[in-house]
């Protein structure tokens, strides 16, 4: 067997910049890997003391770099990296596409083969946002004059991609994306659903629930599908009355942009407030209680490129409604896991809670199947293709 020395790049990485799920891929990435024998280093930021060569698992090697500066990280690492590449002598470099954290790393290094890892480019957060505020005038104005128009050719993402040997995405969906927008060629496009090392405490929470809970994890905000999921709880509760809304997460801004979600969502929904209940962010630990307690886990985003909370709730083994836009359907349409919905459509989210409410029995079969998929194909699995896959460029 080939073992690997393999560079992560990433400026998130627990638990100094626990920041989103970069961070969280990241983290389960290197130490899948590191604990198949590769050699693996993570050179990320803090904005605490610097401290490199940091020993966190076997085979794995952290360097926290003092910098709160992400836009000129992809600068600073490269002094670091080529400290370590004099003495390691890597085989291979992972970056994500985000903020283009490679790209000096590949111009110094040109030869040394780096796969770039897509998370959600910056030109799609644009172009999402743009979607979702194409109601306002502004963005009217600007789709008629053609202001700001999206130029590859001009995305520093896109010219550090084109350098890359390798390029990898979390879900079909992402690489729809790619297609479509950078013109990629399809068969440079390989797709690897994000890894991720479930907790023996999810393992262990009890299938057989009733305790006619529904929860939302997340950050409270509009790409999340949060607004319409409030629109759909009067549709679940006219027709199941003792169900009750958990919601888990910060709160972003609601849709007038005036006050915040959690507020929007409350003074909306303030006939049923008893029923109704907000938690802000809370610990790993802490989460897995409150999964504990829940009997459908809903994520209705309205586009979504992965989703670790939804590989948490099936290792929960939690009946989950969950958007069809993005990848969430790679995680459960397989195995038939859960509800996949339209989330701009309140209705439907509202039939996918209620189908799973009155009929447990299929619930808590999706949940099984959730289960032994969490477990199996994302630790194990996954990891298999990932290690050939990583071969393939020596």
């Amino acid at each position: 067997m080939i073992l690997l020395k393999i560079a992560y790049l990433s400026f998130e990485f627990p638990p100094d910049t626990a920041i989103g799920g970069i961070a969280t891929y990241t983290e389960h990435i290197a130490k899948l890997m590191a604990a198949r024998g590769h050699l693996v280093e993570v050179f990320t930021s803090t904005p605490q003391k610097e401290s490199l060569n940091e020993p966190v698992a076997p085979n794995l090697r952290v360097h926290r770099i003092a910098t709160t500066d992400r836009d000129s990280f992809y600068k600073t690492v490269l002094t670091y990296f080529k400290q370590r590449q004099e003495l390691i002598n890597f085989d291979l470099v992972e970056s994500p596409d985000y903020q283009r954290e490679g790209l000096a790393i590949k111009n110094e290094y040109p030869q040394l083969p780096m796969i770039i890892r897509f998370h959600t480019p910056s030109f799609w957060v644009k172009e999402l946002n743009k979607k979702f505020t194409a109601h306002s005038t502004k963005e009217k104005l600007k789709q008629i004059f053609g202001i700001k128009k999206y130029k590859k050719e001009k995305d520093p993402e896109f010219e550090m991609a084109m350098l890359c040997e390798g390029w990898s995405v979390p879900s079909a969906a992402m690489k729809d994306v790619l297609i479509e927008y950078w013109q990629a060629e399809a068969n440079k496009i390989k797709v690897f659903a994000n890894p991720f090392q479930p907790s023996n405490n999810l393992l262990s929470i009890k299938v057989e629930t009733t305790t006619n809970t529904i929860t939302y994890i997340g950050r409270l905000e509009i790409r999340k599908g949060v607004a319409q999921l409030a629109k759909a709880i009067p549709l679940v509760l006219e027709k199941f009355p003792q169900a009750k809304f958990r919601f888990i997460g910060k709160s972003d801004h609601g849709p007038d942009k005036k006050q915040l979600m959690c507020d929007y969502i409350k003074e909306e929904l303030k006939e049923y407030t008893s029923q109704l209940e907000f938690i802000n962010h809370v610990s790993k630990a802490e989460i897995e209680t409150y999964l504990a307690q829940t009997d459908i886990c809903v994520f209705p985003s309205l586009w979504e490129v992965f989703g670790y909370v939804c590989t948490e709730a099936m290792a929960a083994a939690r009946g989950i409604v969950a958007s069809k836009h993005g990848g969430m359907k790679d995680m459960l349409e397989d195995i038939n896991g859960g509800i996949l919905i339209d989330p701009f459509e309140p209705q439907q989210i509202a039939d996918g809670i209620l189908y799973l409410l009155t009929h447990p029995k299929e619930r808590i079969e999706m949940a099984h199947r959730c289960r032994v998929k969490a477990a199996g194909y994302y630790s194990n699995q996954l990891i298999d293709e990932t290690e050939n896959y990583c071969r393939g460029f020596l």
